[in-house]
């Protein structure tokens, strides 16, 4: 009966196997079928996002009223943040081969934040960075690299709204370097 019982916890470790490899599949299969679906949305959202922008943009030209001028950049500056969400999606729908280089991660986080800084001194939020002070190189894509921090940074001055404080951290660890934002906004409520 031990021969039996062998080939029983033979076969429960091969079941066992098999389950795991179908769930991966299956997992595989289902981010597919979502990548193609953020792809196929992404494209046919965006066509009507740049008749909504475009129009919005011909009719402020035109137009006096300071009321309805605000309306209508609203509706523009709308469009483009749908826009940039969308690109976002398609993004994660076709990620492009990345462009790792020695990238200098000090430099980079200065000219994202001199990007930021118009919006974040209108708003009247500092902008810190703490940590390192000398170049900070990296294996990286430069382009990819910026783009992620820039939409975190860009989310922490939509949560600050107004006043308050951005910090990106950086530490060096020779092998690793960790780059941190933090912001004085609200938080995410614990119901999220």
């Amino acid at each position: 009966w031990q021969q039996a019982l062998g080939k029983l916890v033979e076969r429960l470790s091969l079941l066992e196997r098999l389950e795991s490899d179908f769930e991966r599949a299956l997992l595989t299969e289902r981010l597919e079928s979502l990548r193609e679906l953020a792809y196929g949305a992404s494209h046919e959202i965006n066509n009507p996002l740049a008749n909504i922008s475009s129009r919005a943009q011909t009719l402020l030209r035109d137009e006096t009223d300071p009321d309805r001028r605000k309306k209508l950049a609203t509706i523009n500056s709308q469009a483009f943040r749908a826009h940039e969400m969308i690109a976002d999606m398609m993004l994660f729908a076709k990620p492009p081969d990345l462009d790792r280089r020695q990238t200098n991660l000090c430099v980079l986080v200065a000219r994202v934040l001199e990007e930021i800084s118009d919006r974040a001194n209108q708003q009247g939020t500092a902008l810190m960075v703490t940590g390192t002070n000398e170049d900070c190189w990296l294996n990286a894509d430069p382009t990819h690299l910026s783009v992620a921090l820039t939409a975190l940074c860009r989310n922490s001055l939509e949560a600050i709204s107004a006043g308050g404080q951005i910090s990106i951290s950086l530490v060096d660890r020779e092998v690793e370097v960790e780059l941190s934002v933090t912001d004085t906004g609200p938080g995410i409520p614990a119901e999220v």
